[in-house]
């Protein structure tokens, strides 16, 4: 509506832009039904600006705007709903305007009497039927899909409304931080806008009378009426995720091909919006609704719109009536769906042109890896095959290079159609510093940067929960208790907690840092010592302590809440890291703070890896894991208590252990050689062999098995997977 309206602020005003005025006026009152509110505010908030702009229009058109709005605000003040007597006024005063609208500006008109008088009810022309009295609201239903009339079109608009959501979610942070960035509050209001008219073509009523309240609100606060408070920010925030459970229904009823059961409540939400809007109208405070649970950067200021987005706006406002559009066939309705999809489609590629993309399905993008690594298999096989041949022929050698070469190029340009930035799970990582902040009481300031890292989609989608075991920890046990407990150890009220990423050869680290109380060794200790998970007379780092925190059921907190404490999440940390072929570090200063220090591979389909033979069998470890290789001395072997073997390496002690024991193979040893693997799944009956996590196709056409170090170590000292801090693995 603002949208609109901003293009009239540069008088004069022409007849065609008084016709789109009143149009979209028509439009607002065409969703008006007697007993409700619905579309109350965005007609006033209409009349507000046009009496705000001070048009050249004719008088008679202003006195009875003017009437119009006073009784409208009388209606608002009361609390009152539509009256059918209103609802019929103001069509024909607006349908009068429309058919004079050519002469409204500038020309004669005979004077127009208003049926409204100044504070006082309408009178009616006609005897109207009686307006229905306000009943208890009906028990809510599950949204009703219609999943036969164009099933491709209903994909194509959870695709662009799962985009549209994200757009919400960090926008709304930012201006909870930046109530002034005009730009980030547009794009949340055509996101909702986008939602709210493709939802009303494809006849989803819940999302577009949830998306279209919120949509009155931005607008509101687009045009200054109104400033978005804490309050308003959570509501919007609070729509933003019932919509997105809305969007995942449909989604699952898409294909699962039946209606939903599940009810998902919006009546209750659209009130709480209309109530705020509307205090907030009057200047009125209301305490902060609670946040939800929530689900698993500034920018510039707003410049003046391009010719071609302000067409975009007046056409969309030409569109004929809702009404009509509900009326109208089917296939008229779906084809302006689908002129309204493209339409959202090409806004988000007009604002991101340096950025052109296009949707394909990511299976097909799998098929490629899948077909690529095979290539990648077969060149190595000939590579092995033909050695002989091609080191007494130079020309086959040059042709065999270049084979390398190309399928090398065409490996790594297939692994970056897998690659994705890692911002929105660092977004889950924003709203929840968010809720958790509110929800604890306590003021978080938080910082992002290397978002648009690009990792692995599979590794994209499976950081999220150890991110957010993290942060909730972080928030909860690593900041301190209250604000005066930070002043008092001469620290700012404000805790801190910064999420960055950024890559390192072919890995990603990932850092997690607060500057809350750090980690307390001594208090770890003593609780791993009463849990019996170490030996009273080993003398640990401060590293191997950390470690301790991710053992299963491990937890120092004094009490347990209903957000952490029960010392699961860290266990579900570093197993989720791990499965991931990455290692967690903890760094902890006492008073200062902790640091994580997540490490992942670039990619889960293809790794570098050391390849050992022990007696006929080839293994394989990845070199993320390792350390260091070396060759033992006899001087170096210990052995404890005639059972444990040990090396000393620098004055430090390490367990051994032998490849050809755990897996019961006859003892033979050579030395390693480093290849680049592709992974290859064990598939459902290999998958919970303790000590593997994949195979691989060598270069000779054999199998080897990839070894999960952290297991086999754990194995041998008979420790839960991920109680290992480091061993000497030999074939």
């Amino acid at each position: 509506m603002g949208v609109v309206i901003h293009s009239y602020s540069k008088l004069p005003m022409s007849a065609a832009d008084f016709e789109v005025l009143l149009n979209r006026l028509l439009t607002e009152i065409m969703l008006a039904r007697a007993g409700q509110d619905e579309g109350m505010i965005p007609v006033y908030a209409l009349l507000s600006e046009w009496a705000d702009l001070d048009l050249p229009v004719h008088p008679a058109l202003t006195s009875s705007r003017d009437r119009a709005k006073s009784h409208l605000d009388q209606l608002l003040d009361e609390a009152k709903p539509w009256e059918a007597e209103t609802i019929t006024d103001l069509k024909q005063w607006l349908q009068w305007c429309e058919d004079n609208a050519a002469t409204a500006v500038d020309g004669e008109l005979d004077n127009y009497t208003f049926s409204f008088e100044d504070g006082s009810e309408p009178v009616a022309e006609e005897a109207p039927e009686t307006a229905p009295e306000a009943s208890e609201p009906e028990a809510e239903q599950p949204q009703r899909i219609d999943l036969e009339s164009d099933p491709e079109l209903l994909t194509e608009f959870l695709s662009e409304a799962y985009e549209h959501l994200e757009v919400v979610e960090q926008q709304v942070l930012t201006l909870e931080n930046d109530p002034q960035d005009a730009e980030g509050l547009a794009a949340v209001f055509r996101a909702y806008h986008t939602i709210k008219g493709v939802a009303g073509f494809l006849q989803l009523e819940a999302i577009q009378h949830l998306a279209h309240e919120v949509e009155s609100l931005l607008d509101l606060a687009r045009n200054h009426t109104i400033s978005l408070d804490e309050r308003l920010i959570t509501l919007i925030l609070q729509s933003r995720d019932r919509l997105l459970q809305l969007t995942e229904q449909i989604e699952k009823a898409l294909h699962s091909g039946q209606q939903p059961s599940e009810v998902i409540p919006v009546g209750s939400l659209i009130e709480e919006v209309k109530q705020a809007t509307q205090a907030a109208l009057r200047g009125e405070s209301a305490p902060a609704p609670e946040p939800i649970a929530p689900t698993p950067q500034p920018q510039a200021a707003e410049e003046e719109p391009d010719a071609a987005t302000e067409e975009e706006e007046v056409a969309e406002a030409l569109e004929p009536e809702i009404q009509e559009v509900a009326n109208a066939p089917v296939s008229l309705a779906t084809a302006r769906a689908a002129e309204a999809l493209k339409d959202s489609s090409d806004n988000l590629v007009t604002s991101a042109k340096r950025n052109a993309t296009i949707r394909v399905d990511y299976e097909k993008v799998s098929n490629l890896m899948d077909m690529v690594g095979e290539l990648v298999i077969v060149e190595s096989q000939l590579a092995s095959a033909s050695e002989e041949v091609v080191n007494t022929n130079q020309h086959l050698q040059r042709i065999m290079n270049q084979l390398k070469r190309i399928t090398k190029d065409l490996q790594h340009t297939s692994m970056a159609l897998r690659l994705v930035p890692i911002k929105p799970s660092f977004q889950k990582v924003a709203r929840m510093v968010r809720d958790l902040s509110h929800s604890f009481g306590k003021k978080v300031e938080f910082y992002m940067d290397g978002e648009e890292t690009e990792l692995d989609r599979s590794v994209v989608e499976q950081i999220a929960d150890p991110l957010v075991h993290m942060v909730r920890n972080a928030i909860d046990h690593g900041l301190e208790p209250n604000e005066q407990d930070r002043v008092n150890a001469g620290k700012s009220g404000t805790g801190h907690i910064s999420l960055k990423a950024y890559q390192m050869g072919s890995t990603i680290v990932i850092e997690l840092s607060d500057d809350g109380r750090g980690l307390n060794s001594e208090k770890i200790l003593k609780k791993a010592l009463e849990r019996g998970l170490i030996d009273s007379n080993r003398d640990l780092t401060k590293e191997e302590i950390y470690q301790m925190i991710f053992l299963p059921g491990f937890s120092t907190a004094d009490k347990v809440t209903d957000i952490s404490g029960r010392g699961v999440g860290m266990d579900v940390v570093r197993r989720n890291i791990e499965a991931l072929r990455g290692t967690v570090q903890v760094e902890s200063q006492p008073g200062q703070g902790t640091t994580f220090k997540i490490k992942l591979p670039l990619t889960t389909a293809i790794i570098d890896g050391l390849v050992v033979r022990v007696g006929n069998e080839k293994f394989v470890l990845p070199t993320g894991s390792v350390r260091q290789t070396i060759r033992p001395e006899t001087k170096q072997m210990r052995t404890l208590y005639g059972k444990a073997e040990v090396v000393v390496l620098r004055d430090e002690i390490a367990p051994v252990i032998r490849l050809h024991q755990e897996f019961d193979i006859e003892d033979a040893i050579t030395d390693p050689t480093k290849g680049n693997l592709v992974i290859k799944s064990l598939g459902p009956m290999m998958r919970r062999v303790r000590g593997v996590s994949g195979g691989a196709i060598l270069g000779d056409g054999t199998i080897a098995l990839i070894l999960d170090p952290f297991s086999i170590v754990a194995a041998a000292a008979d420790l839960p997977d991920n109680a290992t801090a480091g061993a000497v693995v030999s074939a």
